[in-house]
């Protein structure tokens, strides 16, 4: 009998157990509701928009997601979407331009790092570069690696090139490519720095002829930044493009004073500057920006020859567009950027923003709790800084059962 008790004590706590299991399993996929409702402007401007996001339940940590709900707004849903395995970039989000090249050029990315930065697509070439030395010391050369796949043939030429430099090269930031010469700008194992005990990264841009296969030259924008005691400065890469036919890659560069112990002494840096580097001057030119504070939702872009920065003042945003020579500048717009009755909650807030065939895409805020979960979405003409559409993105009272939702990457359907 005794027995008996024990095996229906243990089956009614496995029932027990199996009940909460599929209970969470199906509280987990309850739908998230957005609703998109238009306040001014053509639909046609947000028709492709696809935001991506997680929602966070009250019952974890905000800072640290174990199971989010992550979901996609467009004008004609929203939804919660499944992340396929190994389709999990940044945090929780999906790399669209990644799943893109893997369910066209299968047999091509076979085996290959799925990583944005690792790839450049022209309208006949997708090109792929990725360093051989993963620095675990099984591979004592310097080699970079280079697949282009003609997408109109599907052949693959792929060749391997060694660098001669005595620092090690542990990984690929972005590519650029421009009239048959492949910019891949890569990390490269720095000086040793004895404040903070460890090795400083060290930004090098490869130029590589594609036509002959061979290394051009290799560039160190960080070369002539002079150091000095007591100051710790950093030269962090923004966006690469073309300026007047001539590849330039956009920087910010600060200046923070430290303590013996590598410390920061105050809050605000000794020097805050926007910095553009011509690769083929091998030199920069600068425009001093301490006055903006552009640490929350910053956007700073290489656009159809000219560069864009912009800034978050509260709840009105400015974009600011700059000449070659970062000295001529107009405003292309300063505008509120939230609609209706929204309200901003005194927590951190920034943008998502995008920019795409002559528009400034901006959705805001990005993050928010239960309190403020409304987002605000604008497009902008560039070209007159005219607001083509306003709308609101309003979550639904089923959406109460999360602590906050985070919005983390603005893509286009058709890209």
């Amino acid at each position: 009998m005794k027995h008996v008790k024990r095996y229906l004590t243990i089956y009614i706590a496995l029932i027990f157990i199996s009940v909460i299991i599929i209970g969470f399993y199906l509280i987990d996929k309850e739908e998230v509701d957005f609703n998109w409702k238009t306040v001014s402007g053509d639909e046609e401007a947000v028709k492709d928009v696809l935001i991506y996001g997680d929602a966070q339940r009250s019952y974890y940590s905000p800072y640290y997601n174990v199971v989010p709900d992550p979901f996609r707004l467009s004008l004609e849903e929203s939804k919660r979407i499944e992340l396929g395995r190994g389709m999990h970039y940044g945090w929780y989000y999906q790399d669209l331009q990644m799943e893109k090249y893997v369910k066209e050029y299968k047999s091509f990315m076979r085996g290959k790092n799925t990583w944005s930065e690792n790839f450049i697509e022209t309208e006949n070439q997708l090109i792929y570069v990725d360093v051989d030395n993963l620095g675990w010391g099984i591979d004592e050369s310097n080699d970079i690696h280079i697949e282009i796949l003609d997408k109109e043939t599907d052949e693959v030429n792929e060749f391997e090139l060694s660098v001669e430099e005595n620092q090690r090269i542990y990984g690929v930031n972005s590519i650029s490519v421009n009239d048959n010469k492949l910019y891949a700008q890569v990390y490269m194992e720095g000086q040793y720095d004895e404040m903070t005990d460890i090795y400083q990264d060290e930004d090098a841009i490869l130029v590589i002829d594609l036509n002959n296969q061979t290394l051009e030259d290799i560039k160190f924008p960080a070369k002539d930044i002079e150091q000095k005691e007591g100051i710790y400065t950093t030269l962090i890469y923004q966006d690469s493009g073309l300026i007047n036919g001539e590849m330039n890659y956009l920087y910010i560069y600060d200046e923070y004073k430290v303590d013996q112990n590598g410390g920061y002494i105050g809050d605000s840096p000794l020097k805050y500057e926007l910095r553009l580097y011509n690769v083929g001057e091998d030199s920069f030119k600068s425009v001093d920006l301490l006055g903006d504070s552009l640490y929350e939702g910053e956007f700073l872009r290489i656009y159809d020859g000219a560069v864009y920065v912009g800034l978050l003042q509260r709840d009105n945003y400015i974009l600011t567009r700059f000449d070659k020579n970062l000295e001529e500048k107009d405003v292309v717009f300063e505008e509120n950027v939230l609609n209706g009755d929204l309200e901003i909650n005194p927590e951190d807030v920034y943008p998502l923003t995008a920019i795409r065939n002559g528009y400034f895409y901006i959705a805001f805020p990005a993050f928010s709790t239960l309190t403020a979960t409304d987002v605000s979405i604008n497009v902008f003409d560039l070209g007159t800084g005219e607001n083509v559409y306003q709308g609101i993105i309003q979550a639904a009272d089923s959406m109460k059962q999360y602590q906050y939702f985070e919005l983390n990457q603005m893509e286009f359907e058709d890209e």
